[in-house]
């Protein structure tokens, strides 16, 4: 998750993004809650304190949700005491495809993992090249060459104060021998 562009803690500031984040911060830092019923399963994380303070983000809790019946699901409730543009990133090794205003595949050694964004009802989505940094010389890790590696879906809201994105992923496998 981008806020107003930015990723978690001092990321871009060297090889550990957490360096010099003072350790209160961190401890806020949590999985709040894990429920397991029958075959269902839900995970729910606040991640508030991963980012630097002087973004104004007040609430970042992402809520994973499985069935059989729902498949995957994920949501994330924003809240930042200014106007924001949130950006929630999905990488892929391989290919990513638009197959309608609100649907994405991500293709990958023959399986196919297909992304429906059910909110917000107003998002931009732009399928991008993924640039990283290549590990540099030793001593220098973050200090290597810029690289394409896969591509990234990347989903914006409008600037706002808060906002609850909500993704549903399904897994999709070739059917063999039918």
């Amino acid at each position: 998750m981008l806020v107003g562009g930015l990723g978690q803690a001092k990321e871009g500031g060297g090889h550990d993004a957490f360096a010099q984040v003072p350790y209160d911060l961190l401890n806020r830092i949590r999985i709040s809650a894990v429920e397991v019923k029958g075959n269902s399963v839900l995970v729910r994380g606040d991640a508030t304190a991963a980012y630097d303070p002087g973004l104004g983000l007040t609430r970042f809790v992402r809520e994973f949700r499985y069935s059989p019946r729902a498949g995957f699901n994920v949501t994330d409730d924003l809240a930042s005491r200014k106007p924001q543009l949130f950006t929630s990133l999905l990488h892929a090794d391989g290919n990513i495809s638009r197959e309608g205003e609100r649907f994405f595949s991500f293709d990958a050694g023959g399986a196919r993992l297909v992304v429906q964004v059910l909110a917000p009802e107003r998002v931009s989505a732009a399928v991008e090249e993924n640039l990283l940094t290549a590990p540099g010389r030793p001593g220098s890790v973050d200090k290597g060459e810029r690289q394409v590696r896969g591509n990234r879906l990347a989903l914006s809201t409008t600037t706002c104060k808060s906002e609850e994105g909500m993704s549903r992923l399904e897994s999709r496998s070739p059917v063999h021998g039918a």
